[in-house]
Protein backbone atom coordinates (compact mmCIF):
# COMPACT_ATOMS: atom_id res chain seq x y z
CA UNK A 1 0.00 0.00 0.00
CA UNK A 2 1.29 3.48 -1.05
CA UNK A 3 2.55 5.72 1.75
CA UNK A 4 0.01 8.54 0.42
CA UNK A 5 -2.84 6.44 0.17
CA UNK A 6 -6.08 8.09 1.02
CA UNK A 7 -4.60 12.10 0.59
CA UNK A 8 -5.35 13.85 -2.19
CA UNK A 9 -2.44 15.58 -3.91
CA UNK A 10 -3.24 19.22 -6.02
CA UNK A 11 -0.52 19.52 -8.90
CA UNK A 12 -0.35 22.99 -10.55
CA UNK A 13 0.51 23.21 -14.02
CA UNK A 14 0.07 18.98 -14.29
CA UNK A 15 -0.50 18.69 -17.74
CA UNK A 16 2.67 17.92 -19.14
CA UNK A 17 6.14 18.15 -18.26
CA UNK A 18 7.58 18.64 -14.17
CA UNK A 19 3.96 18.99 -13.34
CA UNK A 20 3.11 15.91 -15.53
CA UNK A 21 5.90 13.66 -13.35
CA UNK A 22 4.71 15.01 -10.24
CA UNK A 23 1.32 13.77 -10.46
CA UNK A 24 1.93 10.72 -11.51
CA UNK A 25 4.71 9.80 -8.74
CA UNK A 26 2.23 11.11 -5.84
CA UNK A 27 0.01 8.31 -7.88
CA UNK A 28 2.57 5.65 -7.65
CA UNK A 29 2.41 6.53 -3.64
CA UNK A 30 -0.70 5.61 -3.65
CA UNK A 31 -2.41 9.54 -4.01
CA UNK A 32 -5.52 10.64 -5.36
CA UNK A 33 -4.55 13.09 -7.82
CA UNK A 34 -6.56 16.94 -9.06
CA UNK A 35 -4.34 17.90 -12.47
CA UNK A 36 -4.26 21.43 -12.58
CA UNK A 37 -4.14 22.74 -16.24
CA UNK A 38 -5.06 26.61 -17.54
CA UNK A 39 -4.86 25.43 -21.66
CA UNK A 40 -3.67 22.20 -22.35
CA UNK A 41 -7.08 20.10 -21.43
CA UNK A 42 -6.11 17.11 -23.89
CA UNK A 43 -3.19 16.36 -22.19
CA UNK A 44 -4.13 17.06 -18.46
CA UNK A 45 -7.35 14.34 -19.42
CA UNK A 46 -4.79 12.05 -20.95
CA UNK A 47 -3.18 11.79 -17.87
CA UNK A 48 -5.80 12.06 -15.81
CA UNK A 49 -7.29 8.83 -17.65
CA UNK A 50 -3.92 6.96 -17.26
CA UNK A 51 -3.79 7.44 -13.68
CA UNK A 52 -7.12 6.50 -12.97
CA UNK A 53 -6.05 3.23 -14.87
CA UNK A 54 -3.55 2.63 -11.96
CA UNK A 55 -6.05 2.28 -9.20
CA UNK A 56 -5.85 5.70 -7.40
CA UNK A 57 -8.96 8.49 -8.40
CA UNK A 58 -8.14 11.44 -10.73
CA UNK A 59 -9.33 14.58 -12.29
CA UNK A 60 -7.91 17.57 -14.53
CA UNK A 61 -9.40 20.93 -13.83
CA UNK A 62 -8.55 24.40 -15.67
CA UNK A 63 -8.51 27.33 -14.09
CA UNK A 64 -6.46 30.74 -13.73
CA UNK A 65 -4.69 30.63 -10.64
CA UNK A 66 -4.19 34.38 -11.07
CA UNK A 67 -7.55 34.80 -10.74
CA UNK A 68 -8.45 34.12 -6.77
CA UNK A 69 -12.15 33.32 -7.68
CA UNK A 70 -11.04 30.88 -10.41
CA UNK A 71 -8.67 29.43 -7.74
CA UNK A 72 -11.77 28.52 -5.26
CA UNK A 73 -13.84 27.37 -7.37
CA UNK A 74 -10.84 25.18 -8.43
CA UNK A 75 -10.69 23.60 -4.82
CA UNK A 76 -14.30 23.19 -4.83
CA UNK A 77 -14.36 21.33 -7.62
CA UNK A 78 -11.28 19.16 -6.45
CA UNK A 79 -13.11 18.29 -3.18
CA UNK A 80 -16.32 17.50 -4.80
CA UNK A 81 -14.79 15.02 -7.51
CA UNK A 82 -11.41 13.69 -6.06
CA UNK A 83 -11.46 14.75 -2.10
CA UNK A 84 -9.80 18.20 -0.57
CA UNK A 85 -6.41 18.84 -1.35
CA UNK A 86 -3.82 17.19 1.34
CA UNK A 87 -0.76 17.50 -0.81
CA UNK A 88 -0.66 20.52 -3.01
CA UNK A 89 2.38 21.45 -5.57
CA UNK A 90 2.78 24.69 -6.57
CA UNK A 91 4.57 24.06 -9.73
CA UNK A 92 2.55 27.09 -12.08
CA UNK A 93 5.26 29.63 -12.95
CA UNK A 94 6.30 31.66 -16.67
CA UNK A 95 9.40 32.21 -17.71
CA UNK A 96 11.05 35.52 -19.62
CA UNK A 97 14.44 35.46 -21.03
CA UNK A 98 14.76 39.41 -21.09
CA UNK A 99 17.09 41.84 -19.42
CA UNK A 100 15.33 44.19 -16.83
CA UNK A 101 15.95 47.43 -18.75
CA UNK A 102 14.06 45.55 -22.04
CA UNK A 103 10.91 44.32 -19.55
CA UNK A 104 7.32 46.10 -19.71
CA UNK A 105 5.67 46.56 -16.64
CA UNK A 106 3.17 44.30 -18.16
CA UNK A 107 5.44 41.48 -18.34
CA UNK A 108 6.74 42.35 -15.13
CA UNK A 109 3.33 42.07 -13.46
CA UNK A 110 2.64 39.12 -15.93
CA UNK A 111 5.50 36.98 -14.27
CA UNK A 112 5.32 38.06 -10.32
CA UNK A 113 1.30 36.74 -10.60
CA UNK A 114 2.34 33.76 -12.80
CA UNK A 115 5.12 32.91 -10.53
CA UNK A 116 3.71 34.36 -6.98
CA UNK A 117 0.38 35.00 -7.05
CA UNK A 118 -0.76 31.81 -8.13
CA UNK A 119 0.90 29.94 -5.57
CA UNK A 120 -0.34 32.03 -2.70
CA UNK A 121 -3.83 31.83 -3.90
CA UNK A 122 -4.04 28.27 -3.95
CA UNK A 123 -1.46 27.79 -0.80
CA UNK A 124 -4.36 30.30 0.86
CA UNK A 125 -7.59 28.37 -0.29
CA UNK A 126 -5.63 24.42 0.53
CA UNK A 127 -4.54 25.59 4.53
CA UNK A 128 -8.40 25.54 6.24
CA UNK A 129 -8.62 22.11 4.95
CA UNK A 130 -5.13 21.12 6.02
CA UNK A 131 -5.36 22.76 9.34
CA UNK A 132 -8.75 21.18 10.04
CA UNK A 133 -6.90 18.07 9.53
CA UNK A 134 -3.65 18.69 11.55
CA UNK A 135 -1.40 17.39 8.25
CA UNK A 136 -0.56 18.87 5.04
CA UNK A 137 2.78 19.03 2.71
CA UNK A 138 2.71 22.12 0.13
CA UNK A 139 5.92 21.64 -1.97
CA UNK A 140 6.68 25.43 -3.74
CA UNK A 141 9.09 24.87 -7.21
CA UNK A 142 11.53 28.03 -7.13
CA UNK A 143 14.89 27.76 -9.33
CA UNK A 144 18.35 27.28 -9.16
CA UNK A 145 19.36 30.37 -9.36
CA UNK A 146 17.46 31.17 -6.06
CA UNK A 147 19.34 28.77 -4.48
CA UNK A 148 22.77 29.63 -5.58
CA UNK A 149 21.89 33.23 -4.33
CA UNK A 150 23.93 35.03 -7.13
CA UNK A 151 23.23 36.93 -10.19
CA UNK A 152 20.95 35.57 -13.07
CA UNK A 153 21.53 37.67 -15.85
CA UNK A 154 18.64 37.55 -18.52
CA UNK A 155 16.17 36.52 -16.29
CA UNK A 156 15.42 39.11 -13.42
CA UNK A 157 11.90 39.20 -13.40
CA UNK A 158 11.45 35.63 -13.38
CA UNK A 159 14.42 35.52 -11.01
CA UNK A 160 12.91 38.05 -8.40
CA UNK A 161 9.27 36.01 -8.57
CA UNK A 162 11.49 32.82 -7.65
CA UNK A 163 13.22 34.12 -5.07
CA UNK A 164 10.09 36.19 -3.42
CA UNK A 165 8.34 32.35 -3.66
CA UNK A 166 11.38 30.86 -1.79
CA UNK A 167 11.04 33.79 1.34
CA UNK A 168 6.95 33.21 1.72
CA UNK A 169 7.72 29.25 1.55
CA UNK A 170 9.99 30.10 4.53
CA UNK A 171 6.94 32.53 6.13
CA UNK A 172 4.64 29.60 5.53
CA UNK A 173 6.62 27.06 7.07
CA UNK A 174 7.38 29.26 10.20
CA UNK A 175 3.23 30.02 10.29
CA UNK A 176 2.44 26.70 10.18
CA UNK A 177 4.67 24.76 12.64
CA UNK A 178 1.39 24.08 15.40
CA UNK A 179 -0.75 22.73 12.48
CA UNK A 180 1.17 19.23 11.49
CA UNK A 181 1.73 20.71 7.45
CA UNK A 182 5.34 21.24 6.49
CA UNK A 183 6.62 23.86 3.32
CA UNK A 184 9.12 23.16 1.41
CA UNK A 185 10.65 24.06 -2.24
CA UNK A 186 12.44 22.21 -4.70
CA UNK A 187 15.02 24.58 -6.72
CA UNK A 188 15.40 22.84 -10.57
CA UNK A 189 18.06 23.68 -12.47
CA UNK A 190 18.43 22.81 -16.24
CA UNK A 191 15.96 19.91 -17.05
CA UNK A 192 14.63 18.73 -20.05
CA UNK A 193 11.34 19.47 -20.40
CA UNK A 194 10.98 17.85 -24.18
CA UNK A 195 12.06 18.89 -27.52
CA UNK A 196 8.30 20.16 -27.68
CA UNK A 197 9.03 22.72 -24.79
CA UNK A 198 12.48 23.79 -25.58
CA UNK A 199 13.29 25.94 -28.20
CA UNK A 200 15.55 24.94 -31.26
CA UNK A 201 19.33 25.15 -30.28
CA UNK A 202 18.83 26.33 -26.65
CA UNK A 203 19.02 22.38 -25.47
CA UNK A 204 22.85 22.43 -26.94
CA UNK A 205 23.56 25.75 -24.95
CA UNK A 206 22.17 24.24 -21.60
CA UNK A 207 24.11 21.25 -21.73
CA UNK A 208 27.02 23.42 -22.77
CA UNK A 209 26.97 25.65 -19.29
CA UNK A 210 25.74 22.26 -17.28
CA UNK A 211 28.28 21.17 -14.32
CA UNK A 212 27.91 17.58 -15.54
CA UNK A 213 27.59 17.69 -18.94
CA UNK A 214 23.93 16.83 -19.36
CA UNK A 215 20.11 17.73 -18.52
CA UNK A 216 18.17 16.55 -15.26
CA UNK A 217 15.10 14.71 -16.23
CA UNK A 218 11.25 15.97 -14.66
CA UNK A 219 11.56 12.50 -13.03
CA UNK A 220 14.58 13.55 -10.76
CA UNK A 221 12.44 16.71 -9.74
CA UNK A 222 9.20 14.42 -9.21
CA UNK A 223 11.16 12.37 -6.93
CA UNK A 224 12.44 15.29 -4.59
CA UNK A 225 8.59 16.29 -4.60
CA UNK A 226 7.16 12.68 -3.78
CA UNK A 227 9.95 12.40 -0.44
CA UNK A 228 8.88 15.96 0.50
CA UNK A 229 4.87 14.84 0.64
CA UNK A 230 5.58 11.63 2.38
CA UNK A 231 4.55 11.33 6.21
CA UNK A 232 8.21 10.31 6.71
CA UNK A 233 9.28 13.93 5.63
CA UNK A 234 7.23 15.67 8.62
CA UNK A 235 10.82 17.05 10.11
CA UNK A 236 11.75 18.63 7.05
CA UNK A 237 10.16 22.17 6.77
CA UNK A 238 11.09 25.48 5.12
CA UNK A 239 14.32 23.86 3.36
CA UNK A 240 14.95 24.41 -0.41
CA UNK A 241 16.70 21.31 -1.92
CA UNK A 242 18.42 21.60 -5.25
CA UNK A 243 17.84 19.35 -7.60
CA UNK A 244 20.07 20.89 -10.59
CA UNK A 245 23.58 18.43 -11.49
CA UNK A 246 25.10 21.35 -9.13
CA UNK A 247 24.76 23.98 -11.56
CA UNK A 248 23.84 26.19 -7.73
CA UNK A 249 27.22 25.65 -6.37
Amino acid sequence: MGALRGKTALVSGAAHGLGAATAAALARAGANVVLHYRASEGEARALADDLRATGVRAAALGADLTSIQETEHLIVEASRSVGPPDVLVNNVGDFLWKDAAETTFAEWRALLSSNLDTMFHLTRCCLPHMRREQWGRIVNLTASAVERGGASPHTAAYTAAKAAVWSLTRSLAREELGHGITVNAVAPGLIDTGDDRIPPGVRERMVAISPNGKLGTPADVARVIEFLALPESAFITGAQIPVSGGFQL
